[in-house]
């Protein structure tokens, strides 16, 4: 759920200020996560956002997975063990409040703090293509963005979860 969350403050970048004229973006991403010992792990996949409030992660690799997120609604799909987690993010985060505080330290740079991390945020052309920040426990971790699309029609069904009956479900 940490990562998650981390995902979502700096996916909430798209709705600050200096991009407020996004409504929609759709990119490929590359996860890297690498842990104190130099271990790295690589999850691939493509994401969707929609304004006002709709996100959807669609891990292809390692392993199959699908986030789903609308307001402070999460729901998380997992194939492969045949379960979907329904939970909600914690009220306390403001997203939005956080970005439009971010700070430009050089021409596509950007910095955001959120919980005593910091969230270094690359745009190029008015196209956010990399996150990376460290975490808690102290794993590196890089999002990059490609095959990027801004402003493009995505239809609301898309972002609409479809639970197979024989799933279980958790709710957290």
């Amino acid at each position: 759920m940490r990562v998650l969350v981390s995902f979502i403050v700096c996916i909430g970048f798209l709705y600050s200020n200096s991009f407020k004229d996004i409504f929609s973006y759709k990119a490929n991403f590359v996860q890297s996560i690498v842990n104190p010992s130099g271990s790295e792990v690589l999850y691939k996949g493509s994401l969707y956002i929609k304004k006002p409030s709709y996100i959807k992660w669609i891990y292809n690799s390692p392993v199959e997975k699908i986030v789903y997120i609308k307001n402070d609604k999460v729901t998380i799909l997992e194939p492969e063990l045949e379960q979907v987690i329904l939970t909600t993010l914690d009220k306390e985060i403001d997203i939005l409040n956080l970005l439009k505080k971010s700070k430009k330290i050089s021409k596509n740079q950007y910095e955001a703090k959120y919980n005593n991390t910091l969230y270094n945020i690359t745009i190029i052309d008015d196209k956010l293509t990399k996150i990376s920040y460290e975490d808690e426990l102290e794993n590196s971790i890089t999002i990059n963005f490609d095959t990027i699309e801004q402003n493009i029609k995505l239809p609301d069904y898309i972002f609409l979860c479809d639970i197979p009956y024989e799933y279980d479900i958790i709710r957290k």
